[in-house]
């Protein structure tokens, strides 16, 4: 036990060194003064009015929720959803704000089954509806990228796509399924991933039954993500950071998949690098992605703030009166 926890303890310390390192080096190489003269220049308005519309996304992904757990509120998995936020940002990942909402709320529900499927599907949903919006973003953009690469790109994603609704076919289903079991006894040592692909393939299978409710999540995953887009294109505004809206389709889509990665704790150092590098291909200085960055991580804040307080309630850590 002592041992998995000091394994425990020593990735946590490797990420936040890691998160420390990253984020030194590119305020480093950058002009602390620009960057703070960038965020000062932001009006409160513009940021108030990107809290508001990503409130509303969350809104929306709680609602897209609902549609795969109906026997919840919707006030109950927006609750959740926040509480997620704060796992996530002061976690190693959006991944662990996943698992907190399974931990929870399956123990409140008798079928513990079908609220991690439930989870699993919404995270499904959503990185479709997010890779639906880059992939258009990226044909339709008027910037001179590679066409051979976005569209052989484009290809693959459609190939996955298809793959991913003929799981539903019983043949796929058992096929994909034994596979893996032979997997996990061939190789021990991948048992535990494999066992996570089983448990992501099952979730599917059961809900891709119900083609219409998922029809709706993924038609709901976009509207969603288009929504965010557009907050963050205001956000860039703000900042004067004038990007197209087709350009900030794709240009979010990666730094999404970034930010997915569990390497630090909150993303920090990866959501600055990755805003850095995509900004910087339309050349957009190093302070002025950085300070975006910031604003980003501001508004994080909020809701991972929103989301604590609803945790400490929900756990009875603090009295509300």
């Amino acid at each position: 036990m002592r041992f998995f926890m000091n394994k425990r303890w020593l990735k946590t310390g490797l990420k936040i060194s890691i998160a420390i390192i990253l984020l030194g080096w590119f305020l480093y190489r950058s002009d602390l003064g620009k960057i703070f003269e960038n965020l000062f220049n932001l009006p409160l308005l513009v940021f108030l009015a990107v809290v508001i519309l990503n409130f509303f996304y969350i809104f929306i992904k709680s609602f897209k929720w609902r549609l795969l757990l109906p026997q919840c509120s919707i006030k109950k998995l927006l609750s959740l959803s926040l509480i997620g936020q704060f796992y996530s940002l002061f976690s190693a990942g959006q991944f662990v704000g996943e698992a907190t909402k399974i931990y929870i709320l399956g123990k409140d529900q008798k079928e513990t089954g079908q609220t991690a499927m439930s989870v699993i599907v919404d995270k499904i949903t959503g990185i479709i509806g997010l890779v639906v919006v880059s992939i258009f973003g990226l044909i339709f953009t008027d910037n001179v990228l590679p066409q051979k690469a976005i569209w052989t790109f484009s290809f693959i994603v459609l190939v996955c796509l298809v793959f991913l609704f003929l799981i539903r076919l019983i043949f796929i289903y058992n096929s994909l399924i034994n596979f893996l079991d032979f997997c996990s006894i061939k190789a021990p040592k991948f048992k535990k991933i494999c066992g996570w692909f089983i448990e992501i393939i099952n979730a599917w299978h059961y809900f891709s039954k119900k083609f219409g409710v998922i029809f709706i999540c993924v038609i709901l995953s976009i509207i969603f993500q288009l929504i965010l887009v557009g907050s963050y294109m205001i956000l860039g505004w703000g900042l004067d950071i004038n990007l197209s809206f087709l350009d900030w389709c794709w240009v979010l889509g990666i730094f999404f998949g970034l930010l997915s990665l569990p390497i630090t704790i909150g993303g920090l150092g990866v959501r600055e690098g990755s805003l850095v590098g995509l900004l910087g291909l339309f050349a957009v200085e190093p302070e002025r992605a950085l300070a975006f960055s910031f604003s980003i991580l501001g508004m994080q804040l909020i809701f991972a703030v929103i989301g604590g307080i609803l945790e400490l309630k929900r756990t009875r850590l603090f009295d509300f009166g």
